[in-house]
């Protein structure tokens, strides 16, 4: 499906009219099966053959599958039981089959292994198509109520902002189901979900039958949404019947391509999609292509492109062909752009190339019958629009409208625009040059219509919106089914709960889309905040509703973990740099398998001392950073270590494949693990030592003449760990790609050393654990009775260390001392403010779209929004593990907290994620909430200044980041158009509360300055941000973005001071008391909170 607006967006609201589906029409799938129930055939004296069902989403039974249906052949059924899901991992041709049945109740489902199924699927010429897998033969019938499921989001999400009909795209998706030369091939009541491309592709087949099926195709990311995901596609078919289908998809609905003949279809309800399309047809150079013999009745189009389309190729190098003898008859429409379509300038035409180079496909006997609705008012008041080819050679006749009763929410007379039609086509058309159609098309300025109904809302009432109220329209989650406005519905579902209107709540299972109390189109072009903390820290965090909230949910989400922890032990911390307490929330647990002879604690609290692991790496780098700061990042380490100068100056052609460059391998890049060097040397994850030589010859590695002398036992000393670092071979060249090395910190602690001259133990005792008082951490030799041990064999792994590689990974510490280390660098106790904002900053991208790689943390961009994919806040996340330990530091500069998550026992890795994702997910959206409750407070209200007519209005909006600004006058001059269009050059609607395409927006945003003011008071610093919203969202699929805000900060000075600079000041509650912009030299005094 496709995520459209509704007509709200396009015309100005005066009154406002409520068209609904017509009675008995299936608004869910669920709906479309109790209208149109299937019963699946039965089937008498065919022998059954089922197969294994996949034990998960990793287990291939695609042999398995093959093999059952070789057996079924000729006569046999595969039967495929519900509640069980049979994974395909590889490609299969089943081009062989012959009086085959498949009985699907349970889910065919493909594995998401992009990479091998590009390289590996089937391959089709047309539109260089991949599939996983090819159908064909006589006779084939799959029915069932199961489903066929092409796991598409991360096909999805890997394609966004990419086009299939570029010549240049490379990543090619697989279709969901492709049958060639196959004759009476029946498929029914399945449901085809998620294709990654094209659902359905028919090639060289006759006989096509598809009935009571469903098509969905439902994207999870907004900003990856599915494309190309057509129902029916086609090549060289006839025969083909299509009777009653739910179709909820991103692309057409119903589009047979070249070759197609003979084809009639019955009953679909398409939501989201392009339409029931003839074509395309004619894109290749010197081809004839046709359609012909079609007839398509009983159809329910709603919110998407068109209803029905016709489409041809024009452009050099394009086929011929014609279409011909096509019947659309009964459509209902309801908030499609066009309702009948015909476009020759397929695909991305310009009018200049379109009519140098026209189609040559011909079109001819098309009737459009008995079509009602409302368009969405995207073209005003046009609501279908027919341009044939200008080629003198084309032909376009016959092409009639009969009863054609379609109307515009913007009011007026509907208009059909027809462009080189031979004839008139049974009603009113005129050219698109004419004035009448230009008048049509600009005329979005009369009524609004709030779109299709949704089941539920039992009373429809209609009436006028006051501007003194919050007029809010929702969509049901899924994008199908009735809107609710909140000023003219009533919302009862049949349970306990029951909206009025005038009610603002958000209705469950609905997202906002318009919020008029702004009048600012939620998801259109979103604002586009700073980078970083929207708000000051708030005040008394502990004592909001929003955290109150929060804090019950998460006691309730671990006393669920609790209750099923018997086998682990956890300390869990919350912590906090902002006003109030540093501890917000804290949960220990001691595990009932702690044996009664233990050598460590029996009851866990905050001192209780763990194993942390890699967690070590960030004492490591907080001691560097507090004996040497960076000023020696970018010097090579070989200035510090003179083993590895000694290497680079006795081969100076180190480098290439064999050996590590030690020159080129800087302080900065151990600390951020861009190094390239390996991950250890002898000791993790190293075979030998680990193993006897005979079990590590039988898993396949080679006898070795002599052992390496030292390793995990005993361990290397200096000397023979450069002795080894010589013949190191580099994974990557440095700065090439981040990749984990705990060596990197052995040098690291080298380097330390030389700089300081004196032992790197003395250094981390010394700068900072005795400076903050963790008593509870140690580098090596904790003392057991002060810690965790999950069972008597556990206390070796409590005393072991690895030598000079403990600052990698050897330190214990406790939940206490973790949150006290995590508050130091949030509040730079150690550090130079500026050092800790140049520290936390990523030095490298990852994979993975919305990490990155610090120094030595691991970034995350978590969303704050589900409607501003903009609003975020990165949390540095430091994991590590000694078995049967695992630890977690995390924190979020943004908004001044953290998280330590220590674990000791049964599956501790996998934990360790799940307690942060809880810990995460409940505290995030509470500290967005508070901060924003906590700024309305402060500085929301009303702003004037004495003797002028200059004043502004401060609030905040929950969608919305920062603070807004409304109302702003300059000396009775509106400014928040002037701003923008001082800034742009451009015009701009003049009236913030017009539903305009675009919508001027200033707010306001804490750029961390404050200093105290000449009264003693304090004044903080916010930054402006002058943009225009609602037009199209572009979320940075390209090159291009809709949020480039960095790029424009202080782009308008008067006599050189910025207008986009806006000072608060403070009294000594922290409240506001008067604002004043630095180009219009004006201070506003807050008269009104």
């Amino acid at each position: 499906m496709r995520f459209s607006t509704v007509s709200v967006l396009l015309c100005a609201a005066v009154a406002a009219a409520a068209l609904e589906l017509p009675a008995g029409v299936p608004r869910s799938p669920s709906e479309f099966r109790e209208k149109h129930p299937y019963k699946p055939r039965k089937v008498c004296a065919r022998k059954t053959i089922k197969i294994r069902a996949s034990a998960n989403d990793t287990d291939d039974v695609a042999n398995e599958f093959l093999q059952g249906l070789k057996d079924a052949n000729n006569g046999g059924t595969v039967y495929l039981p519900k509640g069980h899901t049979f994974m395909i991992g590889k490609p299969l041709d089943l081009t062989f089959l012959n009086d085959v049945h498949v009985r699907l109740d349970g889910e065919i489902k493909f594995t998401n292994d992009t990479k091998y199924w590009q390289a590996n699927a089937y391959h089709h010429p047309f539109q260089n198509s991949i599939m996983f897998w090819k159908w064909g033969g006589k006779d084939v019938k799959i029915y069932g109520h199961g489903v066929l499921n092409g796991n598409g989001q991360r096909w999805w999400n890997e394609f966004a902002g990419l086009e299939i009909l570029d010549p240049t795209n490379a990543y090619l998706r697989p279709i969901l189901f492709y049958a060639e030369n196959a004759t009476n091939l029946d498929i029914e009541g399945i449901h085809f979900k998620d294709s990654p491309c094209w659902t359905n592709f028919f090639v060289t087949s006759k006989g096509i039958s598809l009935r009571d099926v469903m098509c969905t195709a439902e994207s999870n990311n907004a900003t990856a949404l599915p494309k190309n995901t057509d129902f029916f596609d086609s090549l060289n078919v006839e025969d083909v019947t299509v009777e009653r289908a739910w179709v909820n998809i991103g692309d057409d609905c119903f589009s047979p391509k070249s070759n197609a003949t003979n084809i009639y279809v019955n009953t679909m309800y398409c939501n989201g999609t392009h339409g029931q399309s003839m074509g395309s047809i004619g894109q290749y150079g010197g081809e004839k292509s046709f359609i012909r013999d079609v007839h398509i009745e009983n159809m329910w189009m709603l919110n998407g492109q068109h209803g029905a389309r016709l489409k041809t190729w024009a452009g050099q190098n394009v086929g011929y062909g014609f279409i011909d003898n096509i019947t659309f008859k009964n459509f209902w429409n309801a908030d499609n752009e066009y309702t009948a379509f015909l476009d020759s300038c397929y695909f991305n035409i310009n009018a200049t190339t379109c009519a140098k180079y026209p189609s040559q496909v011909n079109i001819s006997n098309v009737l459009f019958e008995n079509f009602t609705g409302y368009t969405s008012g995207k073209y005003g008041r046009v609501v279908a629009s027919l341009t044939c080819s200008s080629n003198p050679n084309a032909v376009c006749e016959n092409i009639k409208f009969k009863n054609f009763n379609v109307t515009s929410p913007c009011g007026g007379p509907p208009v059909i625009i027809c462009n080189n039609i031979k004839g008139g086509i049974g009603m009113p058309c005129v050219d698109s040059t004419s004035a009448e159609a230009k008048a049509a098309l600009k005329d979005k300025s009369n009524r609004t219509v709030f779109a299709i109904a949704y089941p539920g809302c039992r009373k429809r009432r209609r009436g006028s919106p006051g501007n003194h109220l919050m007029e809010r329209i929702f969509r049901p989650a899924g994008n199908f089914g009735r809107y609710y406005h909140n000023l003219t519905d009533e919302w009862n579902p049949g349970n306990s709960l029951t909206l009025f209107p005038g009610s603002t709540a958000q209705p469950p299972g609905y997202e906002l889309i318009i919020d008029r109390h702004n009048a600012l189109p939620v998801l259109g072009n979103p604002n586009c905040p700073v980078y970083g903390p929207e708000f000051p820290k708030p005040r008394n965090l502990a004592e909001g509703e929003a955290w109150k909230a929060a804090m019950k949910n998460l006691s309730a989400t671990f006393d669920s973990v609790e209750a099923g922890g018997q086998n682990y032990s956890f300390s869990v911390q919350v912590f906090s740099t902002n006003p109030g307490p540093p501890i917000l929330f804290e949960r220990f647990h001691t595990a009932d398998t702690i044996p009664s002879n233990t050598t460590g604690v029996k009851k866990i609290d905050a001192a209780t001392v763990y194993r942390i692991g890699s967690v070590t790496k960030l004492f490591t780098a907080l001691t560097f950073l507090a004996e040497a700061g960076d000023k020696h990042w970018n010097q090579p380490i070989t200035d510090f270590i003179p083993e590895l100068a000694e290497m680079t100056t006795a081969d100076p052609s180190r480098g290439g494949v064999r050996y590590v460059d030690w020159s080129d391998v800087n302080v900065l890049s151990l600390l951020s693990q861009m190094s390239g060097i390996e991950r250890d040397y002898m000791v993790l994850g190293e075979v030998v030592g680990s193993i006897n030589a005979s079990d590590a010859i039988a898993m396949g590695f080679p006898p070795l003449a002599a052992e390496p002398p030292c390793g995990k036992n005993p361990l290397c000393n200096r000397t023979q760990f450069f002795e080894g670092m010589k013949t190191m071979y580099p994974s990557f060249a440095p700065w090439t790609t981040p990749a984990y090395s705990d060596i990197a910190f052995q040098l690291l602690s080298y380097v330390l050393e030389n700089i300081t001259g004196r032992p790197f133990n003395v250094s981390l005792a010394e700068k900072v654990l005795k400076p903050l008082g963790l008593s509870h951490t140690f580098l090596q030799g904790a003392n057991e009775s002060m810690g965790i041990v999950p069972r008597l064999s556990d206390s070796r792994s409590w005393k072991v260390h690895i030598g000079d590689l403990n600052p990698s990974g050897n330190i214990f510490s406790s939940a206490g001392d973790m949150s006290k280390f995590g508050m130091a660098v949030l509040n730079s106790t150690l550090l130079k403010p500026l050092l800790t904002r140049r520290w936390l900053k990523p030095m490298s991208y990852s994979s993975d779209i919305v990490a990155a790689v610090g120094a030595p943390w691991g970034l995350r961009r978590l969303h704050l929004s589900s409607v501003n994919p903009h609003r975020t806040v990165t949390a540095f996340t430091k994991a590590g593990g000694v078995d049967p330990y695992s630890a977690l530091l995390t924190i979020i500069p943004e908004f001044n907290i953290g998280f330590t998550v220590l674990i000791a026992g049964g599956d501790t890795a996998g934990l360790i994620w799940k307690f942060i994702d809880y810990l995460t997910g409940a505290v995030i959206p509470a500290l967005d909430a508070a901060s924003r409750e906590d700024a309305r407070a402060r500085y929301g209200g009303e702003y004037r200044a004495e003797g002028l007519n200059s004043s502004l209005t401060i609030d905040t909006d929950p969608s919305k980041p920062g603070l807004g600004v409304s109302n702003w006058l300059s000396n009775g001059t509106n400014m928040i158009v002037s701003a923008l269009e001082t800034q742009s050059g451009m015009a701009v609607p003049s009236e913030p509360n017009a539903l305009n395409s675009t919508q001027p927006s200033t707010r306001l945003y804490f750029t961390g300055l404050e200093s105290p003011s000449a009264s003693g008071k304090v004044l903080q610093s916010f930054k402006a941000i002058f943009e225009t919203l609602g037009g199209p969202s572009n979320p940075g699929t390209g090159i291009s973005t809709d949020c480039g805000t960095w790029i424009g900060y202080t782009g308008v000075t008067y006599a050189g001071l910025p207008l986009d600079e806006f000072i608060f000041e403070l009294d000594s509650a922290g409240d506001a008391t008067s604002v004043t912009n630095l180009a219009l030299n004006v201070t506003l005094i807050r008269i009104k909170k």
